[in-house]
């Protein structure tokens, strides 16, 4: 038990110490904006190591000279972040949709909400081979459908439904497209 401790420690360690011991010459830094609104200046930093597949992306946003990361991918690659009044209050959320690599073409989900002045995550839902999220007015209610390959019938795309009701996400529905 101790051995495989120890093993993934070494391993961790490993994996810690190419990102926090990587030359700057080994990095690639690079900008995207998102939008600017009077919550200000919203962007992506993407950050590439050499050597490595995953993609260290951050959402950033500042105002007033100042920089505050909302979200960090944790090597997930940010594909979009859809920016949008999903419940009603004024105050926009961030939907981030990112890509985990590989041949599935597996994505996840993250929810931001604004809240007393700070963004804080929300949600997060994986699982979605293919996926691909709409924000569009359904029966007077915003909703995120989320369109997917079923891993059992290929040839049937599923679409899942969500609302964002009280600070929370629910699933309305769910089943195969159309």
């Amino acid at each position: 038990m101790n051995r495989k401790i120890i093993a993934v420690f070494l391993l961790l360690l490993l994996f810690v110490g190419d990102i926090l011991f990587a030359k700057e010459g080994d990095k690639n830094v690079t900008v995207e904006d998102i939008s600017v609104s009077r919550l200000g200046r919203f962007y992506i930093e993407r950050t590439k190591i050499e050597g490595l597949m995953a993609s260290f992306d951050k959402i950033i946003r500042s105002r007033a000279g100042k920089d505050l990361v909302l979200f960090d991918s944790e090597g997930r690659y940010i594909e979009k972040v859809y920016e949008q009044d999903l419940d009603g209050d004024g105050m926009p959320e961030l939907l981030v949709q990112m890509a985990l690599g590989g041949s599935a073409d597996y994505k996840e989900f993250a929810m931001l909400r604004h809240s007393d002045g700070v963004y804080k995550q929300v949600w997060e839902a994986t699982g979605f081979s293919g996926g691909q999220a709409v924000i569009k007015k359904y029966l007077n209610k915003t909703r995120i459908f989320i369109r997917y390959t079923d891993e059992e019938e290929l040839a049937k795309p599923k679409i899942d439904a969500f609302e964002f009701d009280e600070g929370k996400i629910i699933k309305v529905s769910g089943g195969t497209a159309g």
